[in-house]
């Protein structure tokens, strides 16, 4: 038989971000799984207060208006080893992580952003290698993920019918890779970012659809690199003020 491989298993995260929302939010298990240099955490983590979890509102108004935000993301069994023939749980690698989510920026001219970011992570190792009996691969028990560089530029400003905008995220890789903390090579995540106004007071939906370039790279039978992103979610606001 073949021997057990890791992979990622998001089963329950709670998240705090815009110092104003606390959302438990329950995931099925993913298809990643570990490797060197690869970015466990996949949340998307918006830079700006104003958007929401886990998409970005396209049109971001002010000139010269600084802004900042803080993500909390807290992962039960985000990393675990699976059988590659049952897929049945053989135990986790990663048993718990704790991960923060750092970002300021400016709004310039009305139509485009910046902004830098910055995660941290602390974590919990598993019982993989007792319940198993191979060998786990060392996991830090702390690391800093790659700095980003997130820009925006609107094409479409609030008072069009649908507000649209362009947007990338450029990463850096001097992240601790061996905390999975983060990708080992340059990512780039271009995206296309589309919001509307609800009928209702202070609401709003947006939608993005992008694709995070990376590298490519092989971990045993599975090669991982680039991929497709999308998020949607809406904003329906409770007071009119």
């Amino acid at each position: 038989p073949s021997p057990p491989m890791p992979a990622s298993d998001r089963r329950g995260e709670t998240r705090l971000s815009g110092w104003i929302w606390v959302v438990v939010v329950f995931l099925l298990p993913s298809s990643a799984r570990a490797q060197e240099g690869f970015r466990l955490d996949r949340y998307t983590a918006p830079s700006h207060p104003e958007d929401l979890l886990w998409v970005e509102r396209a049109a971001i108004p002010g000139h010269l208006r600084p802004f900042g935000r803080i993500g909390i993301v807290l992962s039960d069994d985000p990393l675990v080893v699976r059988d590659p023939e049952t897929g049945r749980e053989l135990g986790a690698l990663v048993d718990q992580q704790l991960g923060l989510h750092l970002a300021g920026g400016l709004a310039l001219f009305d139509r485009a952003q910046v902004a830098v970011a910055l995660p941290v992570f602390i974590q919990r190792a598993g019982t993989a290698e007792v319940e198993t009996g191979v060998p786990a691969p060392p996991i830090d028990a702390a690391g800093v993920g790659n700095p980003a560089l997130d820009l925006r530029f609107v094409v479409l400003r609030r008072d069009a019918p649908i507000e649209l905008a362009i947007a990338t995220t450029l990463r850096v890789p001097v992240g601790s890779t061996g905390a999975l903390a983060a990708d080992d090579q340059a990512s780039v995540f271009p995206r296309l970012i589309a919001s509307r106004e609800l009928p209702l007071p202070n609401s709003f939906a947006s939608l993005s659809i992008g694709t995070a370039l990376r590298g490519s790279s092989r971990v045993g039978d599975l090669r991982v690199g680039s991929e497709f992103v999308w998020a949607a979610g809406a904003h329906i606001g409770l007071i009119d003020g």
